[in-house]
C-alpha cells in the first residue's frame, strides 16, 4: 500500500496520454474485460487536449516517483429538465496498491471543485451493481438512484441511423421547412 501523503493529484496534460491509456486498460481489466479498452493516446490528445476538449482528466501519482496510480475522467452532460449542465464522471480508477489511501476521494474532490468552479451544480456517474465502489460513491455523497444504463452501438446504431430522415443534425434542420 502507498502512503496517502505521498500521492500528488494534478490536472493531466497531453504528455500524460499514454499513462491515461494504460490506466484505462487497467480499469477494463478490473471490470473483467482485459484487452477491451481500445482507446489510444491519439484519442486522448484529440478529445482531451484539442481546440474543444470533450473530456478532462486528473491524474494521481506517487509524489516521489511520478508513477501514475489513478485518474478520474470527466465529461459534460446536460440536465434538460433543470436547464443546466452536469459533470459526468466517466471513469475513476485507483491502482490496487493505492486503494484505501484517500486517493479516490481526493480525485473526486478535484472533480467537485472543477464542477463548482465552472458553475455546475450536479455530478453524475454510472456504477455496476456488482462493483464495490458503489459504497465509496455513497460515502462521498452520491445517491444510488437505481436507474438502468442503456447503450446502442455498432450495427444496431447504424441500423437505427439508417431509419433517420435526411436531416440528421440540429444545425442541418435550421431554416429547413418540412
Amino acid at each position: 500500500m502507498i502512503d496517502s501523503i505521498a500521492i500528488a493529484i494534478r490536472p493531466a496534460v497531453a504528455a500524460d496520454a499514454q499513462a491515461l491509456v494504460d490506466l484505462t486498460a487497467a480499469l477494463a481489466a478490473y471490470h473483467g474485460k482485459p484487452g477491451a479498452a481500445t482507446l489510444t493516446a491519439s484519442d486522448i490528445r484529440r478529445d482531451g487536449f484539442g481546440d474543444r476538449p470533450l473530456i478532462w482528466f486528473w491524474l494521481a501519482e506517487e509524489a516521489a516517483t511520478g508513477r501514475p496510480v489513478g485518474y478520474i475522467q470527466l465529461c459534460q452532460g446536460y440536465a434538460a429538465w433543470l436547464g443546466h449542465p452536469t459533470l459526468v464522471v466517466s471513469n475513476l480508477f485507483v491502482d490496487e496498491a493505492a486503494r484505501g489511501t484517500g486517493t479516490g476521494r481526493r480525485l473526486m474532490a478535484e472533480a467537485a471543485a472543477f464542477a463548482t468552479g465552472q458553475g455546475i451544480g450536479r455530478m453524475e456517474l454510472h456504477v455496476s451493481d456488482w462493483n464495490p465502489a458503489r459504497h465509496f460513491y455513497e460515502a462521498v455523497g452520491f445517491r444510488i438512484l437505481g436507474d438502468l444504463r442503456c447503450r446502442i452501438e455498432g450495427d444496431a446504431l447504424a441500423a437505427l441511423a439508417g431509419g433517420a430522415p435526411e436531416c440528421t443534425t440540429p444545425t442541418a434542420a435550421v431554416g429547413r421547412t418540412p
